[in-house]
């Protein structure tokens, strides 16, 4: 596990698809993401970088991603009673 630090969270707007919850994300080595997205999708809960005009603008090992899910899922219950 990387131990990454969930730094803020909020919820998605009503009508943005399957987006949960919105989260910046902060890993030991300094390196900072902001605007990632937890979202429910037919597989389940799943992580998806920031987008910019282009599409992706970072991609996640699955590994990380798989972390991620489960940190700002406690973070989401943790601040607002839900994921």
């Amino acid at each position: 596990m990387t131990s990454a630090t969930i730094l803020n969270i909020t919820p998605a707007r009503i009508g943005a698809g399957g987006t949960k919850f919105f989260f910046d994300a902060e890993f030991p080595n300094g390196l900072k993401i902001y605007r990632m997205r937890l979202a429910e999708t037919r597989n389940g809960l799943r992580v998806f970088g920031p987008k910019d005009n282009f599409g992706y603008s970072v991609t996640l090992p699955i590994s990380l991603a798989d972390e991620l899910v489960v940190l700002a899922k406690q973070e989401a219950v943790a601040r607002y009673g839900r994921s």
